[in-house]
């Protein structure tokens, strides 16, 4: 799997997580309803942290997709160096927060 399959993945997992977790609170409401002892969901609360992590890094891969393209398109003639460096440098260190 490529970095792009990865994102379209990571979204789609993302929005079923989501509504995992909306039934999961309409559970747990019906357990405090009910007097039960609260349920914890520990895989769901695990793929939730699981794809908040692999959404920073996959952020970062976005921006820099989004960038290249606007770097791709640009003339020679516009072509600022300085900027180019400091987008590197950027990405850099938003790699090393990964």
């Amino acid at each position: 799997m490529d970095l792009n399959e990865g994102l379209e993945q990571l979204i789609k997992y993302k929005e079923l997580v989501a509504e995992y977790n909306k039934k999961k609170d309409e559970l747990v409401l019906a357990e405090k309803l009910f007097n039960l002892e609260i349920s914890t969901f520990k895989e769901l609360v695990a793929i939730d942290e699981d794809n908040k992590n692999l959404s920073t890094l996959y952020d970062v891969y976005k921006d820099f997709k989004a960038d290249q393209k606007e770097w791709s398109t640009m003339l020679w003639a516009k072509l600022d160096a300085e900027m180019l460096r400091q987008g590197a440098e950027n990405y850099d260190k938003k790699r090393k927060k990964c």
